[in-house]
């Protein structure tokens, strides 16, 4: 399992890039700048996740495919994926 953490919108071609490199059984993460694609469909076929606090401190209801998470879960993932990549 791979988890992309991404903190900026991807391009067109870093999503297309993306779409090559992550599978169902992975996990993608929003912070940052990221967190306005919380209001859409996600990108990606895979687990997408944004954290609590970050969803609580951006404010309003993200799209059903997004799923918040407690930093314990966080820190829990961060710790057993076989590849971690921060975008």
């Amino acid at each position: 399992m791979q988890l992309l953490t991404l903190t900026q919108v991807p391009t067109v071609t870093e999503q297309q890039f993306f779409q090559r490199l992550l599978k169902t059984d992975d996990v993608l993460l929003l912070t940052g700048r990221a967190l306005p694609m919380i209001y859409r469909a996600k990108p990606l076929p895979c687990l997408a996740l944004v954290r609590r606090v970050e969803l609580d401190k951006f404010g309003g209801q993200a799209h059903p495919d997004w799923t918040a998470i407690d930093d314990a879960r966080w820190v829990e993932l961060s710790a057993h994926c076989a590849k971690t990549i921060v975008w």
